[in-house]
């Protein structure tokens, strides 16, 4: 016969070995959940950058396509395009059709935030980063040009939404003062006072252009990607 002590501590140590037990059945089944997504997102992320790759492949077929009725421009105008079960949105803008931040013609840049109703203030901020990098680049104080259209980004008051369009028209690597009218966007032109109809030139090689993808997986994922590449091509 059990003394009643010993059987009065059977059923809480019963219950603490349950409890350890649902515990760890919790925890492997939270650490498995937690793989299986990070699994998921890693795969929807190789997905995402596989497909953007042919997309940009794509793009720069399309661009040298010897029929014309099948060669894509590279004024922005979007494409669309279904590739392994994604849902593909394909814009191509040739640098030479953008605004030089570090040598472009200001006016033109000011004509073309007031086309996109800014406010008084973000083009005032805008245009005081460029001059004062611009007189500063002059004055030999060893600030460098632009290296990039993300510098500019870097003011508080410009938007996300803003930034993706600032970096469709504006480029730091033509160094022209005003953009080729043949890959300009419409807006652009307008703020050129460029009127009439244009023909689109045919991207040459070795020229740069920049590719936006915007993709749709089955699942609903969703992305976007930008690259600049040199189009090049026998």
């Amino acid at each position: 016969m059990k003394a009643p002590r010993e059987s009065g501590m059977a059923l809480p140590l019963a219950l603490w070995f349950m409890a350890l037990a649902l515990t760890l059945i919790g925890l492997y089944v939270f650490q498995a959940r937690t793989e299986q997504m990070q699994a998921n997102a890693w795969r929807r992320q190789v997905q995402a950058t596989a497909l953007t790759r042919a997309s940009v492949t794509y793009a720069l077929a399309r661009l040298q396509a010897p029929d014309p009725a099948m060669r894509w421009a590279a004024d922005g105008s979007p494409k669309q395009w279904t590739f392994a079960g994604a849902q593909l949105d394909v814009t191509i803008r040739a640098e030479a059709g953008k605004w030089d931040l570090n040598a472009g013609a200001l006016p033109v840049f000011q004509a073309w935030m007031q086309g996109q109703h800014w406010s008084p203030e973000l083009q005032a901020d805008l245009l005081q980063r460029i001059q004062a990098r611009r007189q500063a680049f002059t004055s030999t104080t060893g600030t460098a040009e632009f290296r990039s259209v993300l510098e500019l980004e870097e003011s508080p008051l410009l938007s996300t939404d803003a930034g993706a369009g600032l970096q469709d028209v504006a480029t730091v690597t033509t160094h022209q003062l005003l953009p080729d009218t043949r890959f300009a966007g419409t807006a652009m032109r307008v703020a050129m006072g460029a009127t009439g109809n244009f023909d689109r030139a045919t991207v040459w090689s070795g020229q740069p252009v920049t590719i936006r993808v915007t993709g749709s997986l089955p699942d609903g994922f969703k992305w976007t990607d930008v690259t600049t590449v040199t189009a090049t091509w026998p």
